[in-house]
């Protein structure tokens, strides 16, 4: 989750893009599961806790 929100350097445009390519299969996996963690609160309230139980089954 670091990585994906991080936004230290700023020297040069350049530095804008470095992140873009580093983890990118986990950060693809980490928003789809806030994606669909959102989708089920349309519903009804479900904690973050209990979406990551109720997934795993």
């Amino acid at each position: 989750m670091t990585r994906q929100l991080s936004h230290v350097e700023r020297k040069n445009v350049r530095a804008a893009y470095i992140h873009t390519s580093k983890h990118l299969d986990e950060r693809r996996l980490m928003v789809q599961w806030w994606a669909d963690y959102l989708d089920a609160n349309r519903e009804k309230h479900i904690t973050p806790y209990d979406f990551a139980k109720k997934r795993r089954k």
